[in-house]
């Protein structure tokens, strides 16, 4: 009844007799710890299809096979959200570590940055550290945080 899914990087599409069932696929790292961006990815997911003309079917849409040419714009959109740099903020909470650890181990390049975001107003510059959210998964699933801590302690 269904034939082998199309390959999209959030998106999940799968043949049906009559239709194309179309999920959005987010990494359990953002909907845990990015709930904002999840919530955003499902808003424009939901709302494309709908615009599409697809029908809400289980935890997705069926949709007409000949629209299935815009998914990779829908894809890619959804990935803009998802893969967007994460502030200091959201990596201390992702990560429970302090805003003290989090500037060490980013001036000692343990804790790698993305380009800096420059802002300001009135000629007033800053710059402000962005983290990868890959970066940060792959921190919350292996034990370098705890090796990092061991360190501190032992280098005083």
């Amino acid at each position: 009844m269904t034939a082998d899914p199309v390959a999209f990087t959030y998106l999940r599409a799968e043949q049906s007799a009559d239709a194309l069932v179309v999920s959005c696929q987010l990494p359990q790292f953002v909907r845990r710890h990015r709930a904002k961006a999840a919530t955003s990815a499902d808003r424009l997911f939901r709302k494309n299809l709908l615009r599409l003309g697809g029908t809400p079917s289980g935890a997705g849409f069926a949709m007409a096979p000949e629209q299935s040419h815009k998914l990779s714009d829908i894809d890619r959109r959804i990935a803009a959200i998802v893969e967007a740099p994460l502030s200091g903020q959201l990596v201390e909470r992702a990560l429970g570590i302090t805003g003290e650890e989090r500037r060490r181990w980013t001036r000692d390049g343990r804790l790698p940055t993305c380009p800096k975001s420059v802002g300001g107003r009135s000629g007033h510059l800053f710059s402000l550290p962005l983290y990868s959210p890959a970066t940060v998964e792959r921190l919350i699933l292996n034990t370098s945080i705890a090796q990092w801590r061991e360190q501190d302690a032992s280098s005083i």
